[in-house]
């Protein structure tokens, strides 16, 4: 029964997501980060802006999406990040290049145990 049950919802599930399914692509460069959708530019920050980054995970039942989400105090915008973007990877390395204070295993970190949150701060810039 159980069986019969996932089985139906992950056809829904998939279905639904490939219908809804759209091109979403982070550019990342040295000096700033910004995210198309369907080739329409949605937002843009520059590194040197960025006070807080943290990472979690989102349940989505039948597997997790990791996120990083990037803060901009001065504009008070948190900038929404998730490994399914493409240039995802590419925005990890050039984080890691520009702030290099962060732990080479905070992936390790934020995926498991599976199906938990797992919220880290990974920056804080200092205090002024």
């Amino acid at each position: 029964m159980f069986q019969k049950l996932h089985t139906i919802f992950e056809k829904a599930f998939h279905r639904q997501k490939e219908d809804q399914k759209e091109d979403r692509r982070l550019v990342v460069g040295d000096v700033e980060v910004a995210l198309f959708k369907d080739s329409v530019e949605v937002w843009r920050f520059h590194w040197d802006d960025v006070t807080r980054i943290v990472t979690y995970k989102c349940d989505l039942f039948s597997v997790d999406l990791v996120c990083l989400d990037f803060v901009v105090e001065s504009q008070q915008l948190i900038y929404q990040t998730d490994e399914d973007m493409q240039g995802f990877l590419d925005l990890c390395e050039q984080m890691h290049r520009l702030f290099p204070s962060i732990s080479e295993g905070w992936w390790s970190e934020v995926v498991l145990p599976p199906f938990a949150t797992n919220e880290k701060v990974l920056y804080d810039k200092p205090a002024a």
